[in-house]
């Protein structure tokens, strides 16, 4: 999770870090959160002493199995304690965004170079992988790392697993 808390435009330093302070006491009281960080006088729209960032790192999803402890449940039930007991200042817990090649949510992009010599566009997406592993990537240079490509088709989506094999 990452918020922010953004004081009157004339809070001091102190005025804001006790208001993280109100933060902290609140969010640790939350057994699904494992971690905490507050960073007074940084924001996201720059320096001030009037701002504030937080995040917290959440346990694992395996030890959070039930409806409650969700991100966003827990975020929704923060949100309402801070918006009830945090006075003077707004202070905002959210998800961050998934962050491209990075997070589990964001996702890649990536490009294969179909080296068996066959028309691939008339092939159905189960059948590629198939053909990989029938006539292995011939044309690869020796100095690039080397995938296998596994794609499992689910009726309701589409699943696919990158190892590397070098």
């Amino acid at each position: 999770m990452l918020g922010f808390v953004q004081g009157p435009n004339i809070a001091s330093l102190q005025y804001t870090q006790k208001i993280l302070e109100q933060v902290h006491e609140s969010v640790v009281k939350v057994p699904e959160i494992q971690s905490t960080a507050e960073i007074s006088g940084a924001g996201f729209n720059g320096n001030a002493a009037n701002q504030g960032i937080f995040f917290a790192h959440f346990k694992p999803w395996g030890d959070r199995p039930k409806a409650n402890q969700t991100v966003a449940a827990i975020l929704k039930k923060l949100n309402g304690q801070f918006a009830g007991t945090i006075t003077g200042a707004t202070a905002v817990g959210s998800s961050p965004p998934p962050i491209p090649g990075f997070s589990p949510l964001g996702g890649f992009n990536m490009q294969l170079e179909d080296t068996t010599g066959e028309d691939s566009r008339s092939r159905s997406l189960p059948e590629t992988p198939r053909t990989f592993y029938r006539k292995p990537m011939e044309a690869a240079s020796s100095s690039l790392p080397a995938h296998l490509l596994s794609l499992q088709q689910t009726p309701l989506s589409m699943k696919s697993t990158l190892t590397g094999i070098s």
